[in-house]
């Protein structure tokens, strides 16, 4: 659906949007997300994370284990005497002749030890660095979860592996907790890529977590009590629903400037959903538990414009009538804080499963309500700090979407999401379309970006994302070579060398 909608809509090239196929997704997603748990886990349960501790001693007992199985084709303890001579000879560098010694490493290498379309050059390289591999892990070389992006090795099967077979009920339920609360955002979410990688990465996790709770509550009725409970009794359908209904409504978050996007993203998370469930046709409802509602958490706007922190908003209300000022804003505060309110009330009533439809209406429509009210409010400051056209025409082009408002508990509670990930559009900002004869500065203009010279809409993504992500988050986008290469995008560079001293470039 997500491929099917990226490629077929009409101005697909002006508002930068591309599919982004699994591996990517994938690969993005579980560097981000699960470095992160393993973080949060490590600050309630740091013995664990010790030298010595169960982590990383389960690492360096399992030898290859969590080296993938494409840098470990036609690796044994002696390969260097299984390869044919007249390839091994070259593998010494101390001694002469290299360049002679080193003549076959450019034929093609034999299946038995190859990649596809590998020589033997290559393969040589790949070999020597799985060794180098194998002597970190089984040495202990490797103490923090980093280095399993560092080193490219199977952090999934890692994690699944630890919470698996670990004996400590602790480190169950801090990682538990851990999973319920980390907050996922794709700023420009698309039909919705990254948020279904996302799901597939979580899903195995929560899956494992209760397996285990039920485990260790089995042998004491008075571990994970309330943890399932929340399961129990609740849910028609199976387990498998119940995560995926969890990870929709806790987990994942998406903002996109097309409306189409953000249907069609809802679309694909609730079919993940129906898709594990078994059909009972006599059955109330077939069996089916009533489907979550994310109007909220994936949201229709523009991930630029708009109040993004509570400094953005004080910014706006320097000029002007002192105590109107602090009037507007008092009261804007209480407003978000009474939103915050009413949307962990909305998800509250979906996740105890309530069959009061009333009740859930009823919290839907104040929460609508209270939003509106809010945005609007913002909407008017906005427009008369920045705007010189009608207020309903800049509505209309500029499509504020203010962060601080819609997602308030994160944004200022939180401090920010905990992980953020995507493919942001790479538009030039001033460039004209050759069908409209329009840039994106005709439709819509930004202020106060650091990264206005750099004039591509990918570097003020990435820098909207610095101001409403977590101080201890991880981030990962995909970005033109340019944004690293080109001397125009500096402001790019310096803004995010400056605020991250671990930056990963792939």
């Amino acid at each position: 659906l997500g491929y099917i909608f990226e490629q077929y809509i009409n101005d697909r090239a002006q508002m930068g949007a591309y599919y982004t196929k699994e591996d990517i997704t994938e690969y993005i997603g579980k560097n981000c997300i699960l470095p992160f748990l393993m973080d949060r886990v490590a600050e309630t349960s740091p013995k664990a994370f010790t030298a010595e501790g169960y982590v990383w001693s389960w690492l360096k007992q399992r030898g290859d284990r969590y080296i993938y199985d494409a840098v470990k084709k036609g690796y044994c303890p002696d390969w260097q005497q299984q390869i044919p001579k007249t390839i091994a000879i070259g593998i010494n560098t101390t001694q002469p002749n290299l360049l002679e010694r080193r003549a076959q490493w450019n034929t093609k290498t034999p299946e038995r030890f190859a990649l596809p379309t590998e020589i033997w050059r290559e393969t040589i390289d790949r070999l020597q660095r799985c060794e180098s591999l194998l002597h970190k892990i089984k040495q202990g070389e490797i103490t923090h979860i980093n280095d399993f992006i560092t080193y490219n090795l199977d952090i999934r099967s890692f994690v699944y592996d630890l919470l698996h077979n670990t004996e400590d009920h602790l480190f169950i339920l801090h990682f538990y907790k851990a999973l319920q609360q980390v907050t996922i955002l794709d700023p420009t979410c698309g039909s919705g890529a990254f948020l279904f990688a996302a799901m597939n990465i979580l899903e195995p996790l929560y899956e494992v977590c209760i397996e285990r709770m039920q485990e260790f509550h089995a042998q004491n009725p008075l571990l994970f009590k309330p943890e399932l409970e929340e399961i129990s009794h609740k849910y028609r359908s199976n387990i498998q629903y119940f995560i995926f209904k969890s990870i929709i409504l806790r987990n994942l978050y998406g903002v996109d400037i097309m409306v189409e996007a953000t249907e069609i993203a809802k679309l694909r998370l609730f079919l993940k959903m129906v898709a594990v469930v078994e059909v009972d046709k006599r059955a109330e409802n077939l069996g089916l538990d009533p489907l979550p509602d994310i109007d909220f958490n994936i949201r229709c706007g523009n991930t630029l414009v708009g109040y993004a922190t509570a400094k953005e908003l004080e910014r706006d209300l320097i000029e002007g009538d002192m105590f109107a000022n602090q009037e507007f804003k008092e009261k804007v505060e209480s407003e978000m804080q009474k939103v915050a309110t009413a949307y962990e009330l909305f998800k509250m009533v979906q996740m105890q499963q309530s069959e009061n439809m009333v009740a859930f209406k009823q919290a839907k429509q104040q929460l609508k309500e209270r939003l509106a009210s809010l945005n609007h409010s913002l909407n008017q400051r906005l427009w008369k700090a920045t705007a010189d056209i009608p207020f309903e025409q800049w509505l209309a082009s500029h499509q504020p979407f203010h962060w601080l408002a819609e997602f308030y508990q994160i944004i200022h509670d939180n401090g920010g999401f905990d992980v953020i990930i995507g493919n942001p559009p790479y538009v030039e900002y001033n460039k004209k379309d050759r069908t409209t004869g329009q840039s994106v500065s005709d439709i819509y203009k930004l202020s106060n970006y650091q990264t206005i010279s750099c004039g591509n809409l990918y570097a003020y993504i990435m820098e909207r994302t610095t101001n409403i992500v977590n101080g201890a988050s991880k981030f990962s986008m995909i970005i033109p070579m340019s944004g690293i290469t080109a001397e125009r995008r500096l402001p790019l560079r310096t803004l995010l060398f400056k605020l991250y001293a671990d930056i990963y470039l792939y």
